[in-house]
């Protein structure tokens, strides 16, 4: 069987309140994008797409694939204006594979142990993704401002990525979803696959650390993940 990564950094990352994307910020002393990629060359997956924006696809073939030596990045592709447009483009891309793993680049502290135990999972159950248990107290709150009834936590997940798929399933579900030009946002692939495929995703425990940067306190908080790493490696 066939496992093909999707790799989405097309983003802007206008909260990290940089001069460049954030992908292309240095983490460590290298693109944060890297440590995602790395990831992945280190894991049992076949192969990765990378998506990038439609302006950065030469330079991202010369500067991070070529130069730190990702073998398992066969293509790099432009991504479309959204995320949703993003993962189509790498859904097609993709072609010929049995499994997509759909990942977000900019959550660069993912390891080879969860992507490998999300190839595994996706064999077992066609449709799988990363969680995590809600900790928070949750509050709806209403239209005028005020704090509605708080909803039972042990109940909640924080999704992450990848969320991993059939190839031939997840892509049915996106194919309908550009069919229907007045359906609501997708917000993530776990939800494409329920309301234009009619199936549920098995849920599988992420981890705490598979944070994503977004923000620049998100930027040293991965900085001090990799340094604890490093530690329990000595």
């Amino acid at each position: 069987m066939k496992h093909t990564a999707i790799v989405l950094s097309a983003g802007i990352g206008s909260r990290m309140k940089a001069d460049v994307a954030k992908q292309y910020i240095e983490l460590k002393g290298i693109p944060l994008i890297c440590h995602t990629l790395m990831a992945f060359e280190c894991s049992k997956i076949d192969e990765v797409v990378l998506v990038v924006g439609p302006k950065d696809v030469e330079k991202v073939q010369k500067e991070i694939v070529d130069e730190y030596g990702f073998a398992k990045v066969k293509q790099v592709v432009s991504g479309g204006a959204t995320r949703s447009a993003s993962v189509m483009c790498g859904i097609r891309a993709s072609e010929g594979t049995d499994y997509v793993h759909i990942h977000d680049g900019a959550r660069c502290l993912i390891t080879p142990e969860l992507i490998n135990e999300m190839i595994q999972s996706v064999e077992a159950k066609s449709a799988v993704a990363l969680a995590v248990p809600v900790t928070n107290t949750i509050r709806k709150v209403t239209d005028a401002g005020w704090y509605d009834k708080s909803m039972d936590r042990s109940d909640l997940h924080a999704m992450q990525t990848p969320q991993s798929f059939e190839y031939e399933l997840i892509k049915m579900a996106f194919d309908n979803m550009k069919a229907d030009i007045s359906g609501p946002e997708m917000t993530d692939d776990v939800m494409v696959l329920e309301v234009y495929g009619e199936q549920r995703s098995f849920f599988v425990p992420g981890s705490p650390e598979n944070i994503k940067v977004t923000t620049p306190e998100d930027l040293y908080l991965a900085e001090v993940i990799l340094d604890k790493r490093e530690k329990r490696k000595k």
